[in-house]
């Protein structure tokens, strides 16, 4: 992106109205009003690259709760900058050279591209395959248990004790 180019905010969607994004992939938080009206942001600059090495920031407050959520700033940009080439089925955004995320340099990534073609994956419970499964949503359905719990088991974040999940 030219450093010419004037940074552009906007309210990211879904979230407490008091966090924009950036054209730029900055994020910044509103703190208050001056006397003469004029909104006042602080910036945020808490970001993370996670186990996956995307950015990651946490946002406080996100539903008038008080409770708090990590976003992927490559989503947050692509949300809302590039709403109109975003394809069916689409629910993830990355950089395209590992840069910080701007909107020259995000793109929509298609669920299809998501997976590796040709995985499956295998549920083992007391050393004994119960399944062989095109995905761990359909395996999650089948054998009754959380997707999250299944795909942790994958990753190996959870352990669970007679259970396995292994991609093939």
């Amino acid at each position: 992106m030219s450093p010419e180019k004037k940074e552009v905010w906007r309210d990211i969607a879904n979230v407490n109205s008091y966090y924009q994004v950036s054209n730029r992939g900055n994020i910044r938080k509103l703190i208050g009003k001056e006397k003469r009206g004029k909104l006042v942001y602080k910036p945020i600059k808490t970001y993370e690259k996670g186990k996956t090495g995307i950015m990651t920031v946490t946002l406080e407050d996100v539903d008038g709760f008080g409770h708090r959520a990590s976003y992927s700033v490559p989503f947050l940009v692509a949300e809302a900058f590039l709403q109109k080439s975003k394809p069916q089925g689409a629910y993830k955004a990355r950089t395209i050279n590992g840069n910080k995320p701007s909107v020259d340099n995000v793109e929509w990534l298609h669920t299809t591209a998501k997976r590796k073609e040709g995985s499956r994956y295998v549920f083992i419970e007391d050393g004994k395959e119960k399944g062989i499964y095109n995905s761990i949503k359909e395996m999650a359905i089948s054998q009754n248990r959380s997707f999250l719990q299944l795909k942790g088991l994958l990753l190996g974040t959870i352990k669970a004790k007679g259970l396995k999940v292994k991609r093939i």
